[in-house]
């Protein structure tokens, strides 16, 4: 939601899919055994050391 710099970057992403709302973006990805967060009307995720390469993409093709 700002500028990724040394001092600020996380393993934790977040995005919007308009025209759908993050809460039914979750419910999606869950009921496909996907875990993310609605956060303040966007998606949160967190990809980074526990997800292998292929769950990530996993999600980007559950994405709704």
């Amino acid at each position: 939601m700002g500028d990724r710099t040394p001092e600020t970057a996380a393993g934790i992403v977040s995005f919007r899919k308009p025209p759908l709302e993050a809460g039914e973006i979750v419910r999606k990805l869950r009921a496909r055994g996907i875990i993310t967060a609605p956060r303040a009307g966007w998606v949160r995720t967190s990809p980074h050391f526990y997800n292998s390469p292929g769950e990530i993409d996993r999600l980007l093709e559950a994405l709704p």
